[in-house]
């Protein structure tokens, strides 16, 4: 009797899925969710990875996309550090001060009980705010209207490209983006893009709508 499961991340987000794998293939040895829990839950020392990983070994067939297709060609990675505008600078600020009182508690560590783990939700936020900024401050609520506004005291309302110019103008990125479509375009290359956050790529819809 065989048992395969075919995935393409083992462990992907938590360790019970781990151990939901590992129950799948081998309920005698994996029984007990709260023991292999116990034991490899928080997998902070380099011994229970070692552990883990001497488990998985026999059990697991790993095949990379090299090892099966020998036609790919070798991935290429260029990282192109863009800079905030200053639209960009305003906000990140000022999810910064809002969060100042918050942030400068956080860092004090564990003494005096305050509550790291209580901590933890307002700390996230802080971070996707912030990680919203850096990708664009239309993401922000209540932002798009605050930064046409101020576009429109600096540029006339009847310009033919009045919004698509505010939104580029905001985000570093999409002026990046902005200058690389048309070269790649030009030179006869097709181009995805890829974001984790799907409001993003709303907005660069509306980007490559109004661009044509």
């Amino acid at each position: 009797e065989h048992k395969v499961l075919l995935t393409g991340t083992p462990l992907q987000n938590t360790v019970e899925e781990l151990f939901s794998l590992l129950n799948f293939l081998e309920p005698d040895r994996f029984p007990s969710e709260s023991t292999f829990m116990q034991e490899f839950g928080d997998l902070k020392t380099e011994e229970q990875v070692q552990k883990l990983q001497g488990i998985l070994k026999p059990m697991m067939l790993r095949r990379l996309k090299e090892d099966v297709e020998k036609n790919l060609a070798p991935k290429e990675e260029t990282i192109i550090e863009v800079e905030l505008t200053n639209v960009q600078k305003k906000y990140y600020r000022a999810i910064l001060e809002k969060n100042f009182a918050f942030l400068s508690k956080s860092g004090g560590g564990g003494g005096g009980g305050g509550g790291g783990g209580s901590n933890v939700p307002n700390l996230l936020n802080t971070m996707m705010e912030l990680r919203k900024c850096c990708n664009h401050p239309y993401l922000i609520n209540g932002a798009e209207e605050k930064i046409m506004e101020e576009f429109r005291e600096s540029h006339p309302l009847d310009h033919p490209e009045f919004h698509l110019q505010a939104m580029i103008q905001a985000a570093g990125k999409l002026v990046l983006i902005d200058k690389l479509l048309p070269k790649l375009k030009a030179g006869g290359h097709r181009v995805l893009i890829f974001s984790q956050m799907v409001r993003c790529l709303d907005i660069l819809e509306d980007y490559l709508i109004q661009r044509r």
